[in-house]
């Protein structure tokens, strides 16, 4: 345990006189240049100070003080400077120095050092300065006030031995406190610790055990354990303790010719004593002084409580504090892995939805290849026995007119399955969307659809299907009307195959109009049969069919998604909830990149 301060010693070193001496004597720390020195003081409300030593002020020396006390700054003005002090009652004050000239930074610095090391002496003229001007009553109230200040002031001090100090200093005007010192208790209540003491002769002020100090009679242990006022002689107390025994063992100090000593209790708790005590022989303490001593144990006990409660919260905040920011740097340690795996994942997706495509491509091309493949050797076989026959001379009519027969139906069906071949490689190119195959323009979107359906009819020719238009006029795009009547027909013909029968009657119906932000709403419905709910999420995967035996690919919807959201530079969404077939697009007035050309139909019309 480091050594407490022997604050005591030191109160009262300079008196008023040694003060003033003091004073007079900073023109020489300060050089031939320095004035007159004044010393201000606050008043309560801290508004308005007042010169309490030195020559009288002037109007500007009170401005000038007033200033220094509100910011708590040094503050220098022409020839004068200013420094703060801060006393232990909660009040400021100022020293204003005058100087022959404009002081120097090192006449400043010398002054605030200067002030710094008889800030307590200061404070205490200060102190007893304003008691002098008070009587009776008044003067005891205001040193009770300035006590129970010191004693509130124990909750913020950063050294306790310190605020115990300003404490004892405070006392000096309420009773006889030459000897004073405070103990407490630990918080597993084994050890009692004097954090601050005083005395004229004892020195030993080493921790000492809470048991072993009841049982062997220290009085600090006594009254910590009893909880009460204890006054008396040392022998007085040590008798009626059961220990008068040891009067005459001086393990715990000399003895006293009174000792006044007061529990320092918040609730029902005793945290500690306060103690004064006299050697000066047939000395008491007065009748007031046990309730004087009480009341600023027990605004200390109270104070003690404050700063434990904020230095636990303190504490606590701080252990949450490296909590949280231990979770925090996780967090962020887990989102880069994550950050990392997603790139992982959308890589690896990314393989496997080409491995997919392979594999669809290989599947797809392989059937009609393979037909192809097998009708060739077919002709290759007749065509090796024709030339046989005829190297033979045993060609017939008949042989010859059935080896026709078979290559006629044999190129037939190599050329059929490879066309289909052909024409399934067309349609795995347009999966990855090339952009400059289109040209990009502006266009009036109600037009273009009317233009659409007319070009498409022929569709739907034979069947009982109808297909209608409505367009919110004056909706012009800045896009690919290429792409876009693409995307439309893809989703006409997919109504067409899917939502219908081959002589069910049904209709489609295509819709546009404005949405907010620039964005544009064209919905594609039918009345059909619908999606299952169990498809939905599938319907624009690459491959996925379900007329695969009916020559299906697969990629009709999703090449239209690729060509909405690439090209195009929007969204489309199946409906949920809808009748029938519902896709929605959703696309911007202007499709991403490119510079458009005007409309030609708008260009002939000018």
């Amino acid at each position: 345990m480091s050594e407490p301060e022997q604050g005591g010693a030191e109160v009262a070193s300079e008196g008023a006189s040694a003060l003033q001496a003091s004073l007079a004597n900073l023109a020489h720390v300060l050089g031939g240049g320095c004035g007159s020195l004044q010393l201000w003081v606050d008043d309560d409300l801290g508004l308005h100070p007042r010169a309490v030593q030195g020559e009288p002020g002037t109007v500007a020396d009170r401005r000038m003080a007033r200033q220094c006390c509100l910011l708590s700054s040094v503050q220098v003005e022409a020839n004068r400077a200013a420094v703060p002090l801060r006393l232990s009652d909660r009040r400021v004050g100022a020293v204003l120095v005058q100087f022959a000239s404009a002081p120097t930074s090192s006449q400043v610095q010398h002054l605030q050092a200067w002030v710094e090391a008889r800030l307590d002496a200061l404070d205490t003229w200060l102190v007893d300065e304003r008691l002098t001007r008070l009587s009776g009553v008044a003067r005891r109230a205001e040193a009770l006030r300035v006590a129970l200040a010191a004693a509130h002031d124990l909750e913020q001090v950063a050294s306790l031995s310190q605020g115990f100090a300003a404490l004892h200093r405070a006392l000096g005007p309420l009773l006889v406190a030459e000897n004073f010192f405070v103990v407490l208790l630990d918080e597993r209540r084994e050890w009692l610790h004097f954090p601050y003491h005083c005395d004229q002769y004892d020195h030993n002020w080493e921790p000492i055990s809470f048991r072993q100090g009841r049982l062997q009679g220290s009085m600090s242990a006594i009254i910590v354990a009893a909880g009460r006022v204890l006054r008396g002689s040392s022998e007085e107390l040590l008798e009626q303790a059961g220990h008068g025994d040891t009067k005459d063992d001086h393990l715990y100090g000399p003895n006293a010719s009174d000792w006044l000593g007061v529990p320092m209790v918040l609730g029902a708790e005793v945290s500690g004593a306060m103690v004064v005590q006299s050697y000066q022989p047939g000395f008491r303490f007065g009748e007031d002084d046990p309730a004087v001593l009480t009341m600023l144990a027990e605004a200390s006990a109270a104070a003690l409580y404050r700063r434990r409660v904020r230095e636990t919260l303190e504490r606590m905040v701080a252990e949450r504090t490296a909590e949280l920011q231990q979770a925090r740097d996780a967090a962020e340690h887990t989102l880069s892995q994550l950050r990392a795996m997603q790139k992982q994942l959308v890589m690896s997706e990314k393989m496997a939805s080409l491995g997919q495509l392979v594999a669809g491509v290989a599947h797809e091309v392989n059937t009609p290849l393979g037909v192809a493949l097998t009708a060739a050797s077919l002709l290759d076989g007749q065509t090796v026995a024709l030339e046989r026959s005829f190297s033979d001379g045993r060609l017939t009519r008949s042989e010859m007119q059935r080896f026709v027969n078979v290559a006629r139906d044999a190129t037939g069906m190599v050329l059929r399955n490879l066309e289909r071949a052909g024409r399934l490689v067309h349609s795995f190119k347009q999966v990855s969307v090339d952009q400059t195959v289109d040209a990009r323009r502006r266009f009036d979107l109600s037009g273009f659809l009317q233009e659409l359906l007319e070009s498409s009819k022929s569709m739907w020719k034979g069947r009982s299907v109808e297909v209608s238009v409505q367009c919110s006029p004056g909706i012009e795009l800045d896009s690919f009307p290429g792409t876009l009547g693409q995307v439309l027909i893809n989703l006409i013909q997919n109504a067409l195959t899917h939502a219908f029968a081959a002589q069910a009657a049904g209709e489609i119906g295509l819709s546009a109009n404005t949405l907010a932000d620039d964005q544009v709403e064209i919905r594609v419905r039918d009345n059909g049969v619908g999606v299952p709910e169990e498809l939905r999420d599938k319907i624009f995967e690459p491959f996925f069919t379900t007329r695969r035996n009916q020559g299906g690919t697969g990629l009709g919807l999703h090449i239209v998604f690729n060509l909405v959201t690439q090209t195009l530079g929007g969204s489309i969404e199946l409906v949920q909830g809808s009748a029938g077939t519902d896709f929605r697009l959703c696309l911007p007035r202007k499709a991403p990149g490119g510079v458009a050309t005007s409309d030609p139909a708008q260009s002939k019309q000018a």
